[in-house]
């Protein structure tokens, strides 16, 4: 268990165990301390490329939709995900994520003309998808450095 009391006397007080034995019983590193910013942002992306997934095969009328227009909803996604791809991954070469987001994009139309379940593969929608991993990957870009300035005026 980790313990976010420094002072072994409060410790003391608030477990009802005398100090010596908190010494002993301490562990070396803390091993349930909360998650990374990163961390959590990659999970999510993770997640976010799943579902992504998932929905795009989904047959033709039982794929979920915010908008009416297609490529609205490609936009979207395609937003998000390289959004969170940025932030996620800060100090990763933009080139990199692009190309990887964009062949995942590829292999969503590539599943849809494969799978055959309602669902068409079109090159528009990898269009749209472009245009939205570079405006996401714009926008990805713009938090990590508000996030640092903010970080560095914290330190001050």
């Amino acid at each position: 268990m980790c313990n976010l009391v420094d002072d072994p006397a409060q410790l003391d007080k608030i477990h009802d165990i005398n100090a010596a034995q908190f010494s002993a019983a301490q562990p070396e590193q803390c091993t349930d301390t909360p998650m990374k910013f990163e961390t959590l942002t990659r999970i999510g992306f993770l997640a976010l490329l799943a579902v992504i997934f998932v929905m795009a095969n989904l047959p033709g009328n039982d794929a979920p939709s915010v908008f009416s227009y297609d490529k609205l909803n490609h936009m979207l996604a395609f937003f998000v995900l390289s959004v969170g791809a940025t932030i996620a991954w800060p100090r990763a070469n933009p080139l990199v994520a692009v190309a990887l987001l964009s062949i995942y994009g590829g292999a969503i139309e590539l599943s849809q003309w494969v799978m055959n379940l309602g669902r068409q593969a079109d090159w528009r929608d990898l269009a749209a998808n472009s245009v939205a991993i570079a405006l996401g990957m714009i926008a990805g870009y713009t938090f990590n450095v508000i996030r640092r300035r903010i970080g560095r005026r914290r330190k001050t």
